[in-house]
């Protein structure tokens, strides 16, 4: 590996011992509390980076994002609203 990368984890939810959360490329895995940032919950973004740190170490940075976690907070209720909006609501018969 060299030089530096970057990606996103969204957290899926709490775990016993801390977060499950999904990466970029579609994998979801658990991380322990002490590696995060304190306060995370469900749908919280976290940017991951990732760089050399010697040649045989690497450092990682975790930091929450709060403004990319509010807009897909947002894009979710405004699908919400779109598909509610399709719904005719009632019974249906099968």
């Amino acid at each position: 590996m060299t030089g530096r990368v970057e990606g996103t984890w969204i957290v899926d939810r709490r775990t016993e011992g801390g977060v499950a959360v999904h990466a970029e490329d579609g994998r979801i895995f658990e991380l322990p509390s002490i590696l995060l940032p304190e306060g995370l919950r469900e749908g919280d973004h976290i940017t991951v980076r990732r760089e050399r740190a010697s040649p045989d170490g690497v450092r990682v940075h975790l930091r929450r994002d709060d403004a990319a976690a509010e807009q897909g907070r947002a894009e979710a209720r405004s699908r919400i609203e779109r598909l509610r909006g399709r719904d005719p609501g009632g019974s249906r018969t099968l």
